[in-house]
């Protein structure tokens, strides 16, 4: 069963409320190539990942670099099809939502984001417990 999380900022000003968990090998390897941009509220959250590319995209994306406390390290805008980014050492999980779908104003670097399970915690993955539990 795929695992979905609702990004917020600390403030409680709504990233995304459907981001599916990228936690198979996969999910992971494909994330949104190839694929219509998700609905309103949707975006992919790939953990334990340092850079992501954006080949085979066919939208831009906007995409946040998280630290292993859900701090966000920082945020790209507005990434076109073809690009490769990487985030650095402190990278430990990377956000991709459609571009423009983030507020003007959030996320910020240094602004921590809580993740929260939209779906009953009895089908939630171990990595996503422990990054429920650090918010």
């Amino acid at each position: 069963m795929m695992q979905h999380v609702v990004v917020a900022t600390e403030e409680g000003v709504l990233l995304a409320d459907r981001v599916t968990v990228a936690d198979r090998f996969g999910l992971r390897m494909l994330g949104l190539a190839w694929s219509p941009p998700p609905e309103a509220g949707g975006g992919l959250l790939i953990p334990r990942c340092r850079a992501i590319h954006t080949f085979g995209m066919r939208y831009a994306l906007d995409i946040v670099f998280l630290d292993a406390s859900c701090s966000v390290i920082r945020v790209e805008r507005d990434v076109r099809p073809g690009r490769l980014l990487v985030g650095g050492r402190l990278a430990a999980s990377i956000l991709e939502v459609p571009a423009g779908r983030l507020p003007a104003s959030h996320p910020r670097p240094g602004e921590r984001l809580n993740l929260r399970a939209s779906v009953p915690v009895e089908d939630a993955g171990p990595y996503l417990f422990d990054q429920i539990a650090s918010t």
